[in-house]
């Protein structure tokens, strides 16, 4: 049976400026040509329903809610997203995006166990928007736009995540490890690319994963344990671009350590 979204249960702070929300994995965070459903046109359905006692689909004058797209999340990841409510507030966020203000923090599960150190990457992105994929080169292109992050090891540790621990132990004795990532950049499909081409591919990335030479049946394996990419954008935070208060915001569930 098809899950039915509450996307009232997935609002974390709303304002006449700004919405935070936690995006399911398997939804778009923004309109698309798709049939599948949107964050958008399911926050739209909301408000619309909230403020003017209709659905945003029927007609009658109501006027729409706005809901400002200032960054996106890829359709198989889940995690927290600003939304604007207003143009205005929907351009000084963009712009506080775009000079990384708002900090975003992601945990993933990766095949292979990384240091318990920082490790920074810088590569070389290009996309292909025809095959939707992206890649690291290591010649200079038009199309190539450079690609920061930081990342360390906390599998085991009161840093890491319950979800994602639950996901480790579940791989058995395989090399798995989870991963605390912070972006330096916002580039398509950053994180998994990158990632992957440094060695350390995410669980369930049935795009990525197979480029890194992991072996097919530990693939599968981990494609059978997690259902959709072992990525997560966990913690956000930023000055409201408006009142100026700082704002924080977290979905990670510290796990019990033995």
């Amino acid at each position: 049976m098809k899950e039915v979204i509450r996307i009232a249960d997935r609002i974390l702070y709303e304002d006449g400026d700004l919405l935070v929300v936690n995006k399911p994995a398997g939804i778009d965070s923004q309109s698309s040509s798709s049939f599948r459903p949107d964050m958008v046109s399911l926050l739209k359905n909301h408000f619309s329903a909230k403020e003017n006692g209709t659905s945003s689909g029927q007609k009658g004058g109501r006027k729409e809610p706005y809901i400002g797209v200032v960054h996106r999340l890829d359709q198989p990841v889940e995690g927290l997203m600003l939304y604007a409510r207003n143009p205005k507030a929907a351009a000084l966020l963009s712009k506080m995006i775009e000079s990384r203000k708002v900090k975003k923090i992601y945990y993933a599960l990766v095949f292979g166990t990384p240091s318990f150190e920082e490790n920074e990457l810088c590569d070389l992105l290009e996309t292909d928007r025809r095959t939707h994929r992206a890649r690291v080169v290591s010649v200079p292109t038009p199309e190539a736009k450079k690609a920061t992050l930081s990342f360390r090891n906390v599998s085991g540790t009161c840093e890491s995540d319950a979800r994602m621990e639950e996901l480790r132990r579940a791989m058995g004795e395989d090399p798995v490890s989870v991963v605390r990532i912070s972006l330096g950049t916002g580039r398509f499909h950053q994180i998994r690319v990158q990632l992957s081409h440094a060695g350390y591919p995410l669980v369930g990335d049935r795009r990525y994963g197979p480029d890194n030479g992991v072996a097919p049946e530990l693939l599968q394996k981990g494609e059978a344990v997690c259902k959709t990419v072992a990525l997560c954008s966990m913690e956000l935070a930023f000055e409201h671009p408006v009142t100026g208060k700082k704002m924080e915001f977290s979905i990670r569930e510290e796990p019990v350590i033995k």
